[in-house]
């Protein structure tokens, strides 16, 4: 089955060439023009998903807030990533919010919608017309939900029969670890909807992280900690030349600009266009077998 990856991306890119640019000398990146970003985050710290019969805290007073929530301490390090975000994307977001500017979605899951609004508490802090409430400096921001059924973007919880029976085989070959299913979808949709805003945040979990990084060709083993951040940008050189690069921030950590296979850090978008051109099925939902 064929597997949609990066050229995705490059698409988004070619649809919002024409954008405004600004100048950036953020850390992680090469400086150039900056058009806009996409953003894809893991969620903050959670409380255990399931428990085990010998776990010594598998008693549900333990976890007060219930399994697999957004721990006090995931809403800090998600108002940090926000606040983060604030400083590397000014020059993109103006400090008022409007919908014009950016765009939120999250998959279907308590502790996801809750990460991605507590970035956005750390993204937007209310000031000027924003503010409504002179004791809560807080201002609700719509943050776009995709239903279990139909996610094929980012938990790609959608049922996919072709590839489940393709997968089992894979399952026993030794190309097994270069799986990634569940990027193509997420980058198609960036492709169709980068249009007439800065930024898009997309609140994931742990395996969006991966097989983003995956299909790109980018991936070291390592389990992307909790508000592990991936950032896509567009900029162009000053002789006017677009090129991607792709930022990728472990938690805490500075940003690192990623080395893209057969590029580097700035890479052409026309060169990547070839680069992962084989790599991008026609039909999502008819190689699934779903119509």
């Amino acid at each position: 089955m064929m597997l949609l990856t990066t050229t995705a991306v490059l698409c988004f890119c070619l649809a919002a060439i024409t954008a405004e640019a600004v100048t950036t000398d953020e850390p992680g990146v090469v400086q150039g023009k900056l058009i806009f970003a996409h953003v894809i985050f893991r969620h903050g710290n959670r409380t255990p998903i399931v428990s085990y019969p010998t776990d010594p805290w598998r008693d549900r007073r333990h976890w007060p807030n219930g399994w697999g929530q957004l721990t006090n301490l995931g809403k800090r390090t998600q108002y940090d990533l926000g606040r983060w975000l604030r400083k590397r994307y000014h020059h993109l977001l103006g400090d008022l919010y409007s919908p014009d500017e950016i765009y939120v979605l999250s998959t279907d899951a308590d502790r996801v919608i809750t990460s991605a609004q507590v970035t956005l508490a750390g993204l937007y802090p209310p000031t000027g017309r924003d503010e409504w409430h002179p004791n809560i400096a807080w201002q609700p921001i719509p943050v776009h939900v995709l239903p279990r059924q139909i996610d094929n973007l980012l938990a790609v919880s959608r049922p996919c029969p072709a590839f489940e029976e393709k997968f089992f085989e894979y399952q026993r070959s030794e190309e097994f670890q270069q799986y990634n299913r569940t990027i193509g979808p997420a980058l198609r949709y960036m492709a169709e909807h980068s249009e007439n805003r800065s930024v898009w945040i997309y609140s994931g979990h742990d395996i969006t992280i991966v097989s983003l990084l995956n299909g790109l060709g980018l991936f070291q083993t390592h389990n992307p900690p909790f508000g592990a951040c991936i950032m896509i940008e567009l900029r162009t050189s000053p002789s006017g030349t677009p090129y991607v690069s792709v930022i990728y921030r472990d938690n805490q950590e500075e940003p690192e600009a990623l080395h893209i296979p057969g590029c580097g850090t700035r890479c052409p978008l026309g060169r990547m266009v070839q680069l992962y051109k084989d790599i991008i099925p026609d039909d999502w939902e008819r190689e699934c077998g779903n119509v």
